[in-house]
């Protein structure tokens, strides 16, 4: 079986987070000046979270009783976060294509609001400049670019047009650090001021992260086809779930209260792990050359989101179905566990955007081409287009 997590790590990072000698005050300043130099024309403040990040953002901006507008799709903490600080969140709708808002949308919703912040995520990999950002900081609108999925080395550092972009280095993310995430400020004042109140968390400590890089090596070690296959028989002989079980094996945050779990300081053995991965970051053109090549080999009509994107990373490959229940089924019994739940989204006021709820509504994961093997791609892509002919994966022109 094929596995849907494939953790961007090697076996010598992980081993070296693991079993490497001590990581000491000057090695964290030294890793601190590798992550700034690597987003050199902008101030950059390192968390634990892109979570981390947004709340001591507002913290900073005594945002409390302004409102907050959105795009569409989030994972359920952002709403969680912009609640505890009082504010209200309005939704805007993205256009499946792009997965972007359409032009207009941001300033319209900030006409009827007047919200004083503008949080755009940045989806699946894929990347599209802010729609009318300029004109929105002309109107005082504090923009943040949620890119924690969009990272790809050196090919995108975020949108210059955004006051803060959110990058996250988490454990399903490409160059993972295991957890971790870095915001690149406009203001150099204000990156000081979240800076200080960062400062201020408790700090897991570096045995902490020695755990759960053990945690990790096993995890990579389960997520080969072989020892993959054995624990999803395992799982389903106990009845467990298999969204549950899978996917929260990868999570930064469990049951937690929510606010204590995100306002600590990461553990200096993460900062310097995530300064050696940035440190061998380049632009992964092969990853995305791969996906691109294999989507030719697909129906031209077959439907996924963010195929207008102005750029793919191709963190993750989704296809839309009008069955995904019966798809991921199809695909499992061939060998390629696909999934609706890959990772936290949802639809954070889906009464508010109609196209973004049907698209997650929709949306399968297939097993990313570029992790898989020259075979298991042709096999899944034979598989993919089988199922287009039976219905199971829509068209363009919105039939099944």
């Amino acid at each position: 079986m094929n596995c849907r997590l494939k953790f961007d790590i090697g076996w010598t990072d992980l081993l070296w987070s693991a079993f490497g000698l001590p990581v000491g005050l000057r090695s964290v300043e030294t890793a601190e000046n590798t992550i700034s130099k690597f987003w050199a024309e902008r101030h950059t403040v390192t968390a634990l979270s892109v979570r981390t990040l947004l709340d001591a953002i507002l913290s900073e901006s005594s945002s409390a009783g302004s409102s907050l507008i959105a795009t569409g799709v989030n994972i359920q903490n952002v709403s969680d976060i912009i609640a505890a600080h009082e504010m209200e969140l309005v939704s805007v709708d993205l256009e499946p294509e792009t997965l972007s808002p359409p032009a207009g949308a941001l300033l319209d919703a900030h006409t009827r609001t007047g919200a004083c912040f503008c949080l755009v995520a940045q989806l699946f990999g894929a990347t599209t400049a802010i729609p009318d950002a300029e004109l929105l900081r002309e109107r005082g609108v504090w923009i943040i670019e949620d890119a924690a999925q969009a990272f790809c080395g050196t090919t995108y550092k975020g949108d210059p047009a955004a006051d803060v972009s959110l990058f996250s280095f988490g454990p399903i993310k490409r160059c993972t650090a295991l957890g971790g995430a870095v915001g690149t400020f406009r203001s150099e004042d204000f990156a000081r001021r979240v800076a200080k109140r960062l400062a201020t968390y408790p700090q897991i400590t570096n045995a902490e992260f020695r755990v759960r890089a053990l945690k990790f090596l096993v995890l990579k070690w389960v997520s080969s086809p072989r020892p993959y296959g054995v624990l999803l028989s395992y799982l389903r002989v106990t009845r467990a779930d298999l969204e549950l079980s899978i996917g929260g094996a990868a999570r930064s945050f469990g049951s937690q209260e929510l606010m204590t779990a995100i306002r600590r300081s990461p553990p200096p053995r993460m900062i310097a792990l995530l300064a050696r991965r940035l440190a061998k970051a380049e632009a992964w053109e092969s990853r995305e050359d791969i996906c691109k090549s294999f989507l030719l080999e697909l129906p031209p009509t077959i439907a996924w989101p963010g195929a207008r994107a102005e750029r793919h990373e191709f963190g993750l490959l989704p296809l839309r179905s009008p069955d995904p229940d019966q798809a991921i089924a199809a695909l499992r019994r061939a060998g390629f566990d696909a999934t609706r739940g890959a990772t936290s989204l949802r639809t954070l006021q889906p009464e508010l955007t109609p196209q973004a709820r049907k698209v997650m509504d929709e949306v399968v994961f297939v097993p990313n081409p570029a992790t898989l093997s020259k075979r298991a791609r042709l096999r899944l892509g034979k598989q993919i287009n089988s199922l287009f002919q039976d219905g199971l994966f829509l068209s363009t022109n919105g039939e099944s």
